[in-house]
């Protein structure tokens, strides 16, 4: 069986949560007997849209790269790519599609399958089917309005290139080409209950199940003896939306305040700009870095603003045996249990009290460590859900869509558009104009 693995960009390029959940999925699933290939997007753009052949540890990847065209995440369409994954499609000739993210390829890609036969499988790792931000962070607090031109076009109007009129349109358009993808795919999946039930608010007429994604198993290191000095470390990819410079004003405001504390940053930054002053950045890091990173900390920290859909972050943490400070969105807050304490994001005193109580006191950590966990999956336990998922629904006919009526739709708003343009352009300069 084969499976075509869709996602918005995969490694050398960039390696993100999504991107490494990917990564994992499709080496499991060779080791199952189950044909990974790799249909990738990417943050490169050319004069003229082409793909990529390229190949990671064994798996077949095929990376598009856009031509000059305004890459907006309001309207996702992308017309110089969709030739391109149709092209894709006819040469891999999938028995199974599966979606994990429709960013830098196209919003059409369940639909472009479907219209071939071929049934597809979503993960909704994230927002971005109902929120053009993919965070559904406008303002740091989580928006709960449903997702419509009504609620989104006043938060997207003060940085977005569009005029009213256009933005409007787009935004409408956006909101049924996704329900129309995920009503054309056999299986929709969330990596958490709480992520599942804030999408089915979103998309109501939508069955979305859970399904974890699962991270690799290791074994949990030997705690450190506690020191006078509190140590926190956090890992993951360094940028404001997951709290890192919340974070590194956190401690140096305990400090300020009496507190013997010290915190390591772990991971690529991928935000310039951040104010971190007073943390010690380790950089990219590894599994065995990693091992090494958690035995020499006393509790890690994950201050996301996001409601987190799942934190590939946490399980890696948890499974080395880390007490974890976290904030209360999204699905770390669910998953933690016993073994961390659960903060209000962004509340910056809450956060300096919970961090001088722990300097303070050092077996405030011991009922953190004794305590349990939500139940983690591994990664080839993912895969394997997977498998039985993609062989359920090979061979099984999806709606078919009218994918026509949609680009007519774009062709003839466009061309109104344009007409007015032209008109506007005319009437600039006077009645003698042709």
């Amino acid at each position: 069986m084969k499976v075509l693995q869709c996602v918005h960009n995969f490694p050398p390029e960039f390696r993100g949560g999504v991107e490494r959940c990917v990564e994992s999925l499709v080496t499991d699933l060779l080791g199952i007997g189950v044909e990974p290939v790799v249909l990738a997007g990417s943050e490169r753009s050319a004069d003229s849209a082409h793909a990529v052949d390229e190949a990671h540890e064994g798996v077949s990847v095929t990376r598009l790269v856009g031509g000059r065209i305004l890459r907006q995440p309001a309207d996702p369409f992308r017309p110089d790519l969709a030739p391109l994954v149709e092209a894709a499609l006819d040469r891999v000739l999938p028995d199974v599609v599966h979606v994990h993210h429709w960013w830098n390829l196209g919003n059409d890609l369940v639909r472009r399958a479907a219209a071939r036969g071929i049934p597809s499988v979503v993960t909704l790792h994230d927002h971005f089917a109902g929120c053009a931000r993919f965070f559904r962070l406008p303002n740091g607090t989580p928006c709960t309005q449903p997702q419509g031109v009504d609620a989104c076009g006043p938060c997207l109007a003060s940085d977005n290139p569009f005029d009213a009129v256009e933005l409007r349109a787009r935004l409408g358009r956006r909101h049924e080409d996704f329900r129309s993808e995920l009503s054309h795919a056999m299986r929709v999946f969330a990596p958490s209950t709480s992520h599942a039930e804030f999408l089915r608010r979103v998309f109501p007429e939508t069955r979305i199940d859970v399904l974890p994604l699962g991270s690799p198993s290791v074994e949990a290191v030997g705690r450190p003896p506690r020191g006078r000095t509190l140590r926190i470390l956090h890992a993951g990819n360094l940028c404001r939306i997951k709290g890192v410079e919340f974070l590194a004003d956190v401690v140096v405001r305990a400090k300020a305040a009496g507190a013997d504390v010290s915190l390591t940053l772990a991971g690529p930054e991928v935000e310039a700009g951040m104010r971190l002053e007073g943390a010690e950045r380790f950089g990219p890091y590894d599994r065995d870095a990693l091992c090494r990173l958690a035995a020499s900390h006393d509790v890690a920290a994950l201050p996301s603003f996001a409601l987190e859909s799942y934190s590939y972050a946490l399980d890696e943490v948890l499974r080395l045996g880390m007490p974890v400070l976290v904030s209360d969105r999204g699905a770390m807050r669910e998953r933690v249990g016993g073994r961390g304490r659960v903060l209000p994001a962004g509340d910056v005193e809450a956060w300096v009290a919970a961090v001088g109580d722990l300097a303070r006191n050092p077996g405030a950590l011991d009922p953190m460590l004794k305590a349990s966990f939500g139940a983690l999956s591994s990664t080839l336990d993912h895969a394997r859900a997977l498998a039985d998922v993609y062989a359920s629904i090979r061979g099984r006919v999806p709606p078919v869509p009218n994918l026509e009526a949609a680009s007519l739709s774009r062709l003839a708003h466009l061309e109104g558009r344009v007409a007015d343009i032209l008109t506007l352009a005319g009437r600039a300069r006077g009645p003698e104009s042709p």
